[in-house]
């Protein structure tokens, strides 16, 4: 009789939950992309309880009060409310939100942060989160809570996100300092092996400046490097800051770059080890970065550069009256513009959630005379990057990449091919994987970089998730003759057009956040070399997912 009463008690305390427990699934849109809307918040009841969708845009709220209306708020988007009674609660829900229309009297100061997460967070009492709550805590929560918290324990999740976030900044922190990984250990193919330290002040120091140098030594050129940083930050929000920087140190002939932002999900960082040609370079320079719009990242500099080529290069009308030696001093702007990017404000740092939008660089930069400097000259460079995600296909990642310069100067002020070929190597993208350094110059350029990642979709299984992704790379230059560059061996340009496809097999091994693969390179176009074997390029595979 008893069990017979049990059962009848737990049966009608299931029906009255399924009566009068309300669940409503739903899905957040673009209504003009119909693409997914992550991080959306929705409220609901009077008390204004909410939720927000998770990454794909899905959302799920269960509650034993019923529910009429659903209230969607999102940054970028017309707010809006959802009327319940006009969908069936047993379908997911499907609505879309209506973007804003671009315009400049309504943009905002800043970029918008989705989640941040409070210095003094840990530090909170019970008490504190207890008042915060909209009702109390279930019994079933309450041993939620303890399950998870036990899990951390065991487990050490505190001491592993702190690991990933010391990887993720590049920062060691030791006290008032932090110290810089790349200092202490690094590798390119001109100084090989280097070791070295640095030390920054943080802000238990001061949040308004940070001050700290480094130093390094070359064990394959065997020469020290070194240097120093003072950083005033004028203002938090606005990413305000002045740079005063002095370095006595090593750079990439004929290199380029665009406004630094610190992205690991990229291997673009990787051709940094196969680096062979450099120059000794003493640089002072003076910056101030800020965000002019809310998207908008801005650097505006003066430098002053002393250029030694570790080479046989020299400039000149002879090779009697020819320098290695030469005096720059430029002065330019850097702009980095990505629509409606998102960030993750953690405890020591800032990270992007990407964009769904194209990202655009650029670069102004003006040789003067002023300061001693020896060439008049004006440099535009642009890099535009986009990913593409279907469902059905994968992800298409497009960067294109142009330059060009203006006025007579040494080869370490034009453009290299910018290649990263070793006969086995670290696959890097945008980059040209079969081009060896150094082999072609230009002063004019553009480049075009494809890669096509199938993620999951060609093969997969319960243990074993290769990711496959083809590649086709396309660059075309024009060196305008110049009879003041005097060097013994061939300086040539790819005004013929450079080509080259790629197979990579990402994530064959796994490891934590990281993948290893395979990837195979070849040449092909008139620049392919007559021996075939010559043509192929092998790389190791290195993905990162944080």
């Amino acid at each position: 009789m008893c069990k017979k009463l049990f059962v009848f008690l737990v049966f009608a305390l299931l029906l009255y939950q399924s009566i009068y427990s309300q669940n409503i699934k739903g899905l957040i849109i673009d209504s003009e992309t119909k693409e997914t809307l992550p991080f959306v918040n929705i409220f609901y009841g009077e008390t204004n309880l909410g939720t927000t969708t998770d990454k794909n845009g899905l959302f799920e709220i269960t509650s034993e009060k019923s529910i009429l209306k659903l209230y969607i708020r999102y940054r970028e988007y017309y707010s809006d409310t959802i009327e319940l009674k006009q969908y069936n609660s047993t379908n997911k829900i499907v609505f879309k939100l209506h973007p804003k229309a671009f315009n400049l009297e309504e943009i905002e100061d800043f970029p918008k942060i989705e989640l941040i997460i409070i210095k003094t967070v840990n530090n909170k009492s019970d008490e504190y989160w207890q008042n915060k709550r909209a009702k109390e805590l279930s019994e079933i929560e309450k041993e939620t809570y303890r399950i998870i918290d036990s899990i951390n324990k065991a487990e050490k999740l505190d001491k592993k996100l702190s690991r990933i976030e010391v990887f993720k900044s590049g920062n060691i922190p030791l006290g008032w300092f932090n110290l810089p990984l790349n200092k202490i250990m690094d590798y390119n193919n001109y100084e090989g092996y280097r070791l070295g330290l640095g030390l920054m002040t943080n802000e238990k120091i001061s949040k308004y400046f940070s001050l700290g140098g480094y130093f390094g030594f070359g064990f394959k050129d065997k020469s020290w490097k070194y240097g120093g940083d003072l950083i005033f930050n004028l203002h938090e929000d606005s990413e305000s800051k002045i740079h005063f920087s002095y370095a006595n140190d090593v750079k990439e002939k004929a290199g380029y770059s665009f406004f630094k932002t610190s992205d690991l999900t990229t291997t673009e960082i990787y051709r940094d080890f196969m680096i062979e040609n450099m120059d000794l370079e003493e640089t002072y320079q003076i910056s101030c970065s800020f965000l002019s719009l809310q998207y908008l990242k801005t650097k505006i500099f003066l430098n002053q550069q002393y250029i030694t080529a570790t080479d046989d290069y020299a400039n000149g009308s002879s090779g009697v009256a020819s320098t290695n030696e030469f005096i720059f001093t430029e002065i330019g702007l850097q702009l980095r513009y990505a629509y409606n990017e998102k960030f993750i404000q953690t405890l020591k740092s800032k990270y992007t959630l990407g964009t769904n939008y194209p990202i655009f660089f650029g670069n102004i930069i003006r040789g003067t005379n002023l300061f001693d400097g020896e060439y008049e000259y004006t440099k535009y460079e642009v890099k535009l990057t986009k990913s593409f995600k279907t469902r059905t296909l994968g992800t298409t990642n497009l960067a294109f990449v142009g330059g060009q310069i203006y006025g007579e100067v040494p080869i370490s002020k034009i453009y290299n091919g910018h290649g990263s070929y070793q006969p086995f190597s670290i696959e890097a993208e945008n980059s040209f994987g079969t081009m060896r350094m150094g082999e072609f110059y230009s002063d004019r350029f553009i480049s075009i970089f494809f890669k096509h990642d199938f993620g999951n979709l060609l093969f997969r299984s319960e243990n074993f998730n290769p990711k496959f992704a083809v590649v086709n790379n396309f660059g075309i230059g024009e060196l305008t003759q110049n009879s003041n560059h005097q060097t013994t061996t061939q300086t040539q340009s790819i005004e013929k057009g450079y080509y080259e496809c790629g197979l990579l097999i990402n994530n064959i091994l796994n490891q934590s956040f990281l993948g290893y693969g395979f990837g195979l390179f070849y040449r092909y176009g008139s620049y392919a070399y007559t021996n075939t074997a010559d043509n192929f390029s092998y790389k190791l595979t290195l993905t990162i997912g944080l």
